[in-house]
């Protein structure tokens, strides 16, 4: 039997009640208060990464306040990395090591991507001298990249100073659910192979029962990887207690009930 395809407007407003505005200050004050008690500018990354994740989430629920899923589940899977990341991160002995690796993966990168084009481009953008010494600075940074690793230099930073894969690190911190549900199934919406879902006979935006589920069980995951990173960052600070860190986390867990009755309604 084929499911019911529930059809959403764009203009309509599905769940407007589950407000992340909230919370989304109130980390960001956090996390910018816990660096005072930070004296290792190899923690940097830390905070990083986390308000990153905070900045996603709350774009993530603006999407789905206004009804609007396109975009949604890629966002999902960059959250899921960046939880990834930073239990790496703070759970290495080798924090410098690893800083180095994310500035010099940040350098290849975009050396790299400048590179490939010129050599694509008939016009010269660039001088030869200019050419030789782009060419140079990424021959450096790919020597500097493998004496850390022998994994293969075009590997997320994490994957590369970790020496393990993605799915290797998900096994170790999270499971394979959450690799699944995260990661896995939302790289369909990443690369244009599920556009068919996107979209109703009238080129209107919806949302198939089906993928409000995963919908739904991603964003329960997404809050709650935040939740597990910040008690992380508070064990990994010193600190046993935090009275503003608690207060999130009942908001938090509110949030969390909201979006457990609209997943029990959906099944």
């Amino acid at each position: 039997m084929l499911e019911k395809i529930i059809v959403i407007k764009a203009k309509g407003v599905l769940m407007n009640t589950l407000s992340y505005e909230s919370i989304f200050y109130k980390v960001g004050r956090r996390l910018k208060r816990l660096q005072t008690y930070s004296n290792n500018e190899y923690d940097t990354l830390l905070f990083l990464i986390l308000g990153n994740m905070n900045l996603r989430i709350n774009t993530l629920f603006f999407l789905v306040n206004n009804s609007t899923f396109d975009g949604v589940f890629p966002l999902q899977r960059t959250i899921y990395e960046m939880n990834i990341s930073f239990k790496v991160y703070i759970d290495a002995n080798n924090k410098k090591e690893m800083l180095e690796v994310y500035k010099n993966k940040k350098g290849f990168e975009l050396s790299h991507k400048i590179s490939r084009f010129i050599k694509e481009e008939d016009s010269k953008v660039i001088t030869d001298k200019e050419s030789k010494k782009l060419e140079a600075m990424k021959k450096d940074l790919i020597n500097e990249l493998k004496s850390v690793s022998d994994k293969g230099i075009y590997k997320t930073w994490y994957e590369f100073a970790s020496k393990k894969s993605l799915l290797e690190l998900s096994l170790e911190y999270e499971n394979i659910s959450s690799y699944l549900y995260s990661y896995d199934l939302m790289s369909n919406w990443v690369h244009p192979q599920t556009m068919e879902e996107n979209l109703s006979n009238d080129f209107q935006n919806y949302i198939s029962s089906h993928n409000k589920m995963i919908l739904y069980t991603n964003l329960l995951l997404s809050l709650k990887y935040l939740e597990d990173n910040l008690l992380l960052l508070c064990n990994y600070l010193g600190l046993v207690e935090s009275n503003p860190i608690y207060e999130i986390g009942k908001e938090l867990e509110i949030l969390k009930i909201k979006i457990e009755k609209l997943r029990i309604e959906n099944e």
